[in-house]
């Protein structure tokens, strides 16, 4: 059985090319269509290795494994992972209405998306 498909979104998507996201202690907006406001958010840190941080969040989705994926990382790094809860609103770009868990690795942040998708996005000083 194939079980390979193609997923929504692509390397360096038009869709999301150039879209921000701005977390602030106040706030978490984006202008990435879908993805939602939080207000007031709440950040826990925890330091993991990306490899787990990959396999748990996909764990609850399709199943994927960090091997799965290309990240120019190697597996053990350590990266600090978010758990984001808002007092109103949420920053859910999925069907499920969970919200995103963030990880931070130097001026990347990873995020799982939609269907398998992970985003890595590259900080801007804008």
């Amino acid at each position: 059985m194939n079980t390979e498909r193609t997923v929504d979104y692509q390397i360096d998507d038009n869709r999301l090319v150039g879209k921000v996201i701005v977390f602030s202690n106040k706030k978490i907006t984006s202008t990435i269509d879908g993805f939602g406001s939080c207000k007031q958010p709440n950040y826990h840190n925890t330091s993991v290795k990306i490899s787990t941080y990959v396999d748990s969040i996909m764990s609850n989705s399709d199943g994927s494994h960090f091997s799965d994926y290309t990240f120019n990382i190697p597996g053990d790094t350590r990266v600090n992972s978010y758990q984001i809860t808002c007092h109103s609103g949420d920053i859910s770009n999925s069907d499920t209405g969970e919200s995103v868990e963030p990880a931070i690795y130097k001026d990347k942040l990873f995020m799982d998306w939609v269907d398998g998708t992970f985003l890595i996005l590259e900080r801007s000083d804008k």
